[in-house]
């Protein structure tokens, strides 16, 4: 079992350490799975009864859904009946049998283990199809092929670190426009906002307190 994880919310396992995900992914662009919320089936009474004969089982399926910011998505299982009831099994990171970030790509083929959560079948022991490698998701933070997915939100610089090892903010516990830098204001209250949502150059703080041109950067709420 990998050691890092990506810390993740509304998951069914306690949050995990390593990747420091709460900082990489305030800024993490729509992509994939990202772009909009996917609300699965909510199981009946009757459909947990009938997952009760399912735990243990070794299932097939295929990720229809992954949100990498949170860690977790959803796999569509290959078993017949659980197709004819338009079952969906909830996938946390933390099963996920890969080395360091942890996530699925969408479309991905996937072996798992069926096991019953509070909000209905969960996998376990998730793998490729005959103990493959999982691919994992493209957005993989500070990786070298898509390091332009993910920045620091307080320098707003591009896949080459992340917020706690922050050389241009080097204060502990001070919070900063990722705007312009600034630690009068927050990003909210930036008045380069508006100018840089129109696409135009905003005047971006440097280490030193002088200003400098700086291409303008879109910030996304989480």
């Amino acid at each position: 079992m990998a050691t890092k994880s990506a810390g993740a919310e509304g998951s069914s396992e306690g949050r995990g350490g390593g990747v420091g995900m709460a900082e990489l992914a305030h800024e993490l662009p729509s992509a994939g799975g990202e772009s909009a919320h996917y609300e699965p089936r909510k199981p009946t009474e009757a459909d947990f009864e009938r997952y009760k004969t399912y735990v243990g089982q070794k299932w097939t399926g295929v990720c229809k859904w992954f949100n990498v910011s949170k860690g977790y998505g959803f796999i569509v299982p290959d078993m017949e009946e659980a197709k004819q009831h338009a079952d969906d099994v909830f996938v946390h990171q933390s099963k996920l049998k890969m080395p360091e970030f942890r996530s699925l790509d969408e479309g991905e083929q996937v072996e798992f283990i069926v096991q019953l959560g509070k909000r209905g079948m969960e996998a376990a022991e998730v793998c490729g199809i005959g103990g493959a490698p999982l691919r994992g998701h493209r957005i993989h933070p500070l990786g070298k092929r898509k390091e332009k997915e993910i920045r620091c939100y307080n320098c707003g610089q591009y896949g080459r670190h992340k917020a706690s090892q922050c050389k241009r903010m080097p204060q502990k516990n001070v919070k900063a426009c990722y705007v312009c830098q600034s630690t009068a204001h927050l990003a909210s209250e930036c008045p380069n906002k508006e100018q840089q949502k129109k696409g135009g150059p905003t005047k971006e703080r440097a280490p030193h307190g002088e200003e400098r041109e700086g291409d303008a950067i879109a910030g996304e709420e989480q």
